[in-house]
């Protein structure tokens, strides 16, 4: 009884350490996005010339799709549908990672991300 204990708190340690933060950007962006496992925050690039902008905060409501070896993370930001893709979370590409921006006419854009674990 105690290793069955012992081994599903072991699990539960191990489930919650192991989504570290995101955080990724792309060329045609403005904006960093750092990502968690329950959130999704908007900065300013750090490259920025306006360096007394002020980053968004946390934005909670994301909704998680696993896919295999990634996630896909559906967020509403700026009156937009912001979708971020990445296929692996152990192997960041720009081909295969990238977010689409939907507004609410239907337009809609890809980014390709450059993401690095923090």
């Amino acid at each position: 009884m105690k290793t069955t204990i012992i081994t599903l708190m072991a699990f539960l340690i191990m489930g919650q350490t192991a989504f570290a933060a995101i955080v990724c950007s792309s060329d045609r962006m403005q904006k960093d996005l750092v990502i968690s496992k329950s959130s999704i925050a908007f900065q300013e690039h750090k490259d920025s010339s306006d360096s007394r902008s002020i980053a968004s905060s946390n934005l909670l409501g994301v909704r998680t799709k696993k896919t295999a070896k990634g996630f896909n993370k559906i967020v509403f930001f700026e009156g937009q549908k912001h979708t971020i893709h990445v296929e692996d979370i152990n192997s960041f590409t720009d081909v295969d990672d990238y977010i689409t921006i939907r507004s609410q006419k239907g337009h809609e854009i890809i980014y390709p991300l450059s993401c690095l674990n923090s």
